[in-house]
């Protein structure tokens, strides 16, 4: 099932801290339940070993080709 963002379960999802000009990369796991979606962090997102809650509007998915691993 698709989320309001267009995000699939298992997409590779990119967030950026403007202001430290920083990224993170994860794996979308979900929405947050409706109860706490007016909270921040809407979204489920797997970093590392972590389950971590980031905001929907602001991440990108990042399509085939768009990472590398080194």
């Amino acid at each position: 099932m698709m989320s309001k963002y267009g995000f699939e379960k298992g997409d590779l999802l990119k967030w950026t801290d403007y202001v430290k000009n920083e990224s993170v990369v994860g794996l979308f796991l979900g929405m947050r339940p409706a109860l706490n979606m007016n909270l921040a962090g809407d979204i489920i997102v797997l970093v590392g070993d972590k389950r971590v809650n980031w905001d929907g509007w602001q991440c990108e998915k990042l399509d085939k080709g768009e990472w590398t691993c080194k």
